[in-house]
């Protein structure tokens, strides 16, 4: 166990946390009998290690029949066509292909004893432990607590909206009469400081000493931005804004956003999320044949811009979670500010204090080199910004923790064989279907209560003379409707 509660193998090498090549060779000690629905779990599970998480449960089985050929031929072949290799867990998949055909050629497949390990992932799962926290019903829709006829995919979502954003502002500039006239006449406008009006200007006459810089493809200069910023449509940020839009407009996916959302329950800061788009655009434009380092400029603006929209959709669609999120910060600051580590204790009973504390350094300095010494210890003054800022993520992955230990609880209480890799649990396939009940009997019976005034009844308990803040403001989600959703966990 980490620090917060989460739970990791003791082999060091070959476990279930490793590589896609440690998960291909692992295997249940124990064999179960497939049953009645653990062949259509096998066919969901291949499905979902090529990618097709995003459609439903019977189309993904679909998708593993309509490829029975090719399997037939990745265990007979493997590095021939090699099929197997174009999954997203290539080595997963080919010994769920060996597993899929062993049972097919078994006679009876129900009865087939298979020992290879199905899992269910959470979708997005720390917004669904800030949707249970806050009740947050819109929150709660878009990450699979309440139950919908295909999965939502809180990443498309996103981009979904990201994507109508940009391509709102890459038209503006082109539907503004003095850019489009602008462009069209092949004039670069001067302005007139002393009278406060623009005069035309012809390219082929424009002199160095004026400042005017050439024209780079579709792209402003400094000096059209100079002019279109003393216009009566724009300001100089606007045009910066709308020029980034144009470079981004159709370059944006659900891999852009992606990185971005996951970490934004993590706290990531509008620096963070621009370097993470930063750099799957440069792929893309790479891919396009241009040169990122003659776009430097531009793809820094862009970046930018793009990280704001990305953020700010993210506040919009969770705003429950930012609210949890603000709540949880605030109540750090204030205990950190008293020269307080922040602990609190689990919801299954698990202590927990964040170690994060000033370090004391000093160089040693020989005639061959320098070397810096850092002491670490309990008695050193808390990291006030580190208690702060890592607490949000902190407290949500010692829930996540819980749920999965409340759910291996259960499942050795049935005799059941249970592994996990914090939010994806795995079990044989003829108990896929007892797994998804258990998992989300035991995701509400950690959210029946209310787990923030839990926390902060025990904060006023410990620290009295402390005045917190009261509760955010909770939304409608019944919680006892992730019982009834299919796509929970997937």
């Amino acid at each position: 166990l980490d620090f917060r509660g989460r739970a990791y193998p003791i082999p060091p090498h070959l476990s279930n946390i490793g590589s896609d090549l440690n998960r291909g060779l692992l295997t249940f000690q124990n064999s179960k009998p497939l049953g009645v629905n653990g062949l259509f779990w096998l066919k969901v599970h291949l499905a979902n290690l090529f990618g097709m998480d995003k459609t439903s449960f019977p189309d993904r089985a679909q998708f593993t029949e309509d490829h029975l050929p090719q399997i037939r031929a990745s265990i007979t072949d493997p590095l021939g066509e090699a099929w197997w290799k174009s999954a997203e867990d290539p080595f997963q998949a080919l010994a769920t292909c060996f597993e899929i055909c062993d049972a097919l050629d078994s006679g009876d497949p129900s009865t087939f004893e298979s020992s290879l390990p199905v899992h269910m992932d959470g979708s997005c799962n720390a917004l669904q432990h800030y949707a249970a926290i806050g009740r947050d019903r819109v929150g709660g829709h878009a990450v699979n607590l309440c139950n919908a006829d295909e999965p939502q995919d809180v990443y498309t979502g996103v981009m979904k909206k990201v994507i109508e954003i940009v391509a709102n502002d890459a038209k503006l500039l082109d539907n503004n009469d003095s850019y489009t006239d602008h462009k069209a006449s092949g004039t670069k406008f001067t302005k007139d400081d002393s009278t406060n009006t623009t005069t035309n200007q012809n390219n082929n006459t424009a002199s160095k000493e004026d400042g005017d810089e050439q024209e780079t493809g579709d792209y402003l200069t400094t000096k059209e931005m100079e002019t279109i910023r003393h216009s009566r449509s724009f300001d100089f940020d606007d045009v910066k804004k709308y020029e980034a839009a144009k470079l981004v407009n159709g370059l944006i996916d659900r891999g852009v956003v992606k990185r971005t959302v996951m970490t934004s329950v993590y706290g990531v800061t509008f620096i963070g999320a621009k370097n993470q788009i930063r750099e799957k655009i440069e792929e893309k434009l790479e891919e396009q044949g241009h040169d990122i380092y003659l776009l430097d400029r531009e793809i820094h603006l862009a970046s930018g811009y793009l990280a704001k929209i990305t953020m700010e959709v993210i506040g919009e669609l969770f705003s429950g979670a930012r609210q949890t999120m603000n709540w949880l910060t605030t109540c750090a600051r204030l205990l950190s500010a008293e020269g307080q580590p922040v602990a609190w204790i689990t919801p299954i009973g698990i202590p927990v204090v964040q170690p994060y504390r000033q370090k004391k350094a000093f160089s040693v300095v020989t005639m061959f080199q320098s070397i810096r010494l850092v002491t670490r210890s309990d008695h050193l003054p808390i990291h006030k910004g580190r208690q702060a800022s890592a607490f949000p993520p902190n407290y949500v992955h010692s829930l996540d923790s819980a749920h999965m230990m409340l759910t291996a609880l259960e499942m050795e209480k049935r005799n059941l064989d249970f592994t996990a890799v914090h939010d994806s649990f795995w079990t044989h396939a003829g108990n896929i279907d007892e797994m998804n009940e258990i998992l989300r009997d035991s995701f509400v019976d950690l959210y029946d209560g209310d787990v923030l005034e839990d926390l902060r009844e025990s904060w006023k308990l410990r620290y009295p003379d402390i005045e917190l803040p009261d509760l955010p403001e909770r939304g409608d989600l019944d919680i006892k409707d992730v019982k009834d959703s299919t796509y929970f966990f997937q």
